[in-house]
């Protein structure tokens, strides 16, 4: 085998992963982004009080929210 031929095969190898990782390492992005954004509106429910949230009208709801981890929906 030449270095071209080499060289080529390991060029398209390359590219191949990186076409294969492309939509892994965008999904997983977004799923942090997801999780990130979770989390964060978790923690600022958690900033009002029993009776803030109870004014809302619905206080359960918000409670059980509240107990969940971030990477649950």
């Amino acid at each position: 085998m030449t270095e071209a031929t080499i060289a080529r095969r390991r060029m398209q190898h390359t590219s191949t992963l990186a076409y294969l990782a492309e939509p892994f390492a965008t999904g997983l992005w977004t799923l942090l982004r997801e999780w990130h954004r979770r989390s964060r509106s978790r923690v600022e429910l958690s900033n009002y009080s029993y009776h803030e949230r109870a004014d809302l009208g619905f206080a359960a709801e918000l409670d059980a929210e509240l107990s969940k981890p971030f990477w649950r929906k």
